[in-house]
């Protein structure tokens, strides 16, 4: 039975492309946003900075695939720190974010948005 509130439609919502306008790191910040996992992963990584995927699904209660992606997510935008490059030899990759460039970033999206 349908309220009337309810107005999802089962479809997985779109991002679309930001605004011609929108400066390119307010644009970073929006994809940023886009995946609350993402958002999870980063608010880890702030708190809890040279982490590994291990501690990340710990401490996020998130699946291993999905921190996975997420962490993909995050490299691709361009806020994610890597120490190390692979599990070589029980050296783990420890992972953070570039807390200055995301701060940034959401700083020019909120001026972008609210003026």
């Amino acid at each position: 039975m349908e309220t009337g509130q309810d107005r999802h439609n089962g479809e997985v919502p779109r991002l679309l492309e930001p605004s011609s306008e929108m400066p390119e790191s307010a644009a970073r910040a929006q994809r940023m946003m886009a995946a609350l996992v993402r958002v999870d992963i980063a608010r880890y990584l702030v708190a809890h900075p040279l982490s590994t995927i291990g501690d990340i699904v710990k401490g996020t209660g998130l699946g291993r695939a999905a921190v996975r992606a997420g962490l993909g997510a995050i490299d691709d935008i361009g806020f994610l720190v890597k120490d190390g490059e692979g599990e070589l030899r029980g050296h783990h990759v420890r992972y953070s974010v570039d807390r200055r460039s995301l701060m940034t970033a959401f700083n020019e999206l909120a001026v972008y948005t609210f003026g």
